[in-house]
Formats: structure tokens, sequence, C-alpha cells
């Protein structure tokens, strides 16, 4: 697996469903996990990450039901919240500005 995008859905359900494209692809079929916390959702990104090979991340794309409010996603079909920086921290991103991301 070469470098790509981590793509991560939070809008249609409770659910979460995740996916990887290599540069230039379409994301294939998502990855369905129910994650009950923050603990969970952290486990699964992990396990995701790994079970495909630790993937070099160029980049992350987020959609999510719910609102921005100063960097943190409220999200009202899921009972926890993610901030900007828990996942820049997660995926080991740089410093905002910067596009090259890399898993932990």
């Amino acid at each position: 697996m070469g470098a790509g995008v981590f793509y991560v859905d939070f809008s249609a359900d409770n659910s979460v469903r995740m996916a990887f494209a290599d540069r230039g692809q379409r994301p294939p079929s998502p990855t369905v996990s129910y994650c009950h916390n923050l603990s969970d959702l952290d486990a699964e990104i992990g396990k995701f990450l790994t079970d495909h090979g630790g993937p070099e991340l160029i980049g992350a794309a987020l959609s999510v039901c719910g609102w921005d409010r100063e960097g943190v996603f409220e999200m009202p079909n899921h009972s926890y919240q993610i901030d900007r920086e828990w996942v820049r921290e997660r995926l080991a991103a740089p410093a905002e500005g910067r596009t090259r991301l890399s898993p932990s």
C-alpha cells in the first residue's frame, strides 16, 4: 500500500466508517465500526491502520454530522466528541498548515 488519504465518516448514524485510498484512487467500501467512546475510536483507528499495513498518510478527510465549535466536533449521533488536535495527535500530523501525515 502506498501513500494516500485516510477517510473517516461519522455522519450516517452511530457508526464510524473508515477507508484508505492510495494517491489518486477512489476509496473502497468502508470498514464499519461502532465506537461507544473516544477510547474505542482510538483503538479502531489504530487497528484499521495496522490492518492496512501502516500506510503513509498524505491527508485525512472527516465527514461529521454536527457542528465544529472552535475545533471541537459535536456529533449528536455519537456519545463523544472529537477535536482537531486529537485527530492531529492520533495521526501524528505536523503543525497546522502542513500536509504530510504518518500513522502512529
